[in-house]
């Protein structure tokens, strides 16, 4: 992050540790506290207070190493001269608070994403004395434990809904959150994803948006701008009524692997909002929900923020040098390919190559398997990097890779629609050869992707498991790893991987499906 020029980076591992010193001392339990939290891999929905106790109790072994962390990261972000973003109390309070404070007003803010309503979050009204004491309680264990900078990331209300809509209510919510985070933190600053007005916009009208936003000074509420390839928000919502904002580039939503994002637009976008002088622009960042995949749009983007002096060619031509260890035509040739004929559309969510996805007769998940480019296109960038001499650079190693993946996942999505035609006609001949191929471009891709731990399940389950100390914590922390249902109903059967080719010795991340069965070595051939 620091040599990509990023300077206030959000800082929010390990704030169970401080939740749990929080709740203790308001007289809950251990098992009330823990049960409260969600597993690991859950814990950025329950930060957002999305969900409440999904996969936990969360283990006591995991608040401590997160901690740890926690002081390890912030110390290094410091000594870079970062302003790192700690969290703070944005209103999301356990259920069982209510058994200690019976008339204190706390309300659900509703089922989120098909959880049933065992998973419920609960929000603290902020005009209750008991908010503000709980801000301060909890701004200062984070500060005993982790310092402040003095920059608070707060997001109430974010893919859920407050407990009402009327526009004197949320402004008296967003003075109320500001007060108490005040009270305790005299310098405080209160940064805020504008994610909710996008999500649902139809509920944001203007009058309620300019309500929650003028609640707070003018001056001392950031918003995070923050999916600008697709919509810029500032232009919607009247500028974010002169609160300060930073225009955001999201990228990719969950750690997607497919290629997508439209970068040279992007950049031309940033390009206006530079050239704009907005008055209250005050920033440019990013969004992203994972980095583990294609980094060259970021580089991209923060480059063109401190000393983007060249033209997009002569940028990604250094790029292309930089992957491959030398210029090389074919390689320079691959990435302005790529650059101004592949990555020409935003990324959306839940988008992958059709492998990734559970099998269903006659669909091939319209708007999430679509590509915007010639098939034929990405092959010419995937021969042109397969034509140069070998080389052992990481980065051109990877590129091989997610262009690879992408070829030949566009390709199986082409098989399928001949396989789906096949079966509707009862032509069985035409439907095993068509069988056959798919099978063999499963074969093919976890082949390849075997050949960089980055793209390899056994990586994540290997990581997964190395957090813990006996075989049942390896056992749930693995089970974290991939354990992705959202409906209780199904919680007692377990998560049993469904592999889509005939082996279970299976490397690749990129085409596990996963269903529940209530055997175990359940594998379809």
């Amino acid at each position: 992050m620091a040599l990509n020029g990023i300077n206030m980076p959000l800082a929010i591992t390990g704030q169970e540790s401080v939740w749990y010193n929080v709740w203790s001392k308001l007289g809950m339990t251990d098992k009330e506290i823990r049960s409260y939290f969600t597993g690991p891999a859950y814990l950025p929905w329950h930060r957002m207070a999305n969900i409440d106790g999904w996969n936990g109790p969360l283990p006591k072994e995991w608040l401590e190493g997160q901690k740890v962390l926690q002081q390890k990261i912030l110390k290094r972000e410091r000594a870079f001269n970062m302003t790192p973003v700690l969290p703070a109390f944005a209103g999301h309070v356990p259920a069982e608070l209510k058994r200690i404070y019976p008339n204190a007003n706390i309300k659900s803010l509703g089922q989120w994403c098909g959880f049933d309503a065992s998973y419920l979050c609960y929000f603290l009204n902020p005009e209750e004395p008991l908010f503000g004491k709980i801000q301060k309680m909890y701004l200062e264990e984070q500060t005993a434990l982790f310092g402040t900078d003095h920059i608070y990331g707060i997001d109430p209300f974010n893919e859920v809904k407050p407990p009402s809509w009327d526009p004197a209510y949320l402004a008296k919510v967003s003075k109320g959150i500001y007060d108490a985070l005040r009270a305790a933190d005299s310098k405080a600053e209160w940064l805020q994803m504008a994610w909710l007005f996008y999500i649902d916009k139809e509920l944001w009208t203007q009058d309620r948006v300019r309500a929650f936003l003028t609640g707070v000074p003018n001056g001392k509420m950031t918003m995070l701008d923050y999916y600008c390839e697709n919509i810029e928000l500032w232009k919607t919502n009247n500028a974010f009524y002169r609160q300060p904002f930073i225009w955001c580039y999201l990228g990719n939503f969950g750690g997607n692997t497919n290629l997508a994002g439209n970068v040279k637009e992007s950049g031309q976008r940033l390009d206006r909002v530079l050239a704009s002088r907005l008055p209250n622009l005050s920033g440019v960042g990013s969004t992203l929900e994972g980095l583990g995949v294609t980094q060259f749009p970021y580089e991209y983007i923060y480059n063109k923020v401190w000393t983007h002096s060249s033209n997009d060619e002569q940028w990604i031509n250094l790029l292309a040098d930089r992957h491959y260890g030398a210029p090389l035509p074919e390689v320079r040739k691959a990435w302005n390919i790529l650059f101004n004929d592949i990555y020409t559309k935003f990324s959306n969510s839940e988008q992958g190559i059709l492998p990734n996805y559970r099998p269903v007769l006659n669909s091939n998940y319209p708007g999430r398997t679509d590509i915007s480019y010639p098939e034929k296109k990405l092959e010419e960038v995937w021969k042109l990097l397969l034509s140069v001499p070998h080389c052992r650079q990481n980065a051109m190693q990877i590129d091989l890779i997610t262009v690879g993946r992408q070829v030949l996942g566009n390709r199986f999505a082409i098989e399928k629609i001949q396989f789906d035609s096949a079966y509707a006609r009862r032509d069985l001949t035409v439907l095993k050869e068509e069988a056959c191929k798919m099978e063999e471009l499963l074969r093919d891709i976890d082949v390849l992707t075997s050949f960089n731990s980055r793209c390899s399940i056994v990586q994540w389950i290997d990581d997964a498991r190395s957090l813990g100390i006996t075989k049942e914590q390896k056992d749930y922390y693995e089970k974290n790893n991939y354990a992705f249902s959202i409906n209780k109903t199904h919680e007692d059967f377990g998560l049993i991987p469904l592999i889509i080719i005939k082996s279970n010795k299976v490397n690749s991340i990129d085409y596990i499906g996963y269903n529940y069965r209530q055997r175990e070595n359940s594998i379809m051939s």
